[in-house]
């Protein structure tokens, strides 16, 4: 089945953080966040919630902090979480897109 984009962040130029946004549940796997027209240093956060949605950490992969950038600007999940994004401040529009293949309701 393709992949259905939800938008996390629209395409804008400011910096803009969202916590809690999209949930990935099992039904919805696989999972695949991108983002459009980052340049040189610009960066999306990618953050989960160790407790339910209260509090949000970064979530790390080989031991760095996770972030999209011009250069890799997507990650796939494979496992249930909620997710927030934090994007920096933009030249160009930037939007954050999540895809699933089985979009939740």
């Amino acid at each position: 089945m393709p992949l259905k984009p939800t938008e996390m962040i629209k395409p804008q130029t400011g910096a803009v953080s969202v916590v809690a946004q999209f949930a990935v549940v099992q039904k919805t796997l696989p999972a695949t966040i991108s983002a459009t027209n980052l340049a040189g240093s610009e960066t999306v956060a990618i953050m989960f919630s160790v407790d339910g949605g209260e509090n949000f950490e970064p979530l790390a992969q080989d031991g760095a902090d996770l972030e999209l950038t011009a250069t890799s600007n997507v990650f796939n999940i494979q496992s249930p979480m909620l997710l927030g994004v934090t994007k920096s401040a933009t030249v160009s529009a930037s939007g954050v897109f999540i895809m699933t293949s089985n979009p939740a309701k």
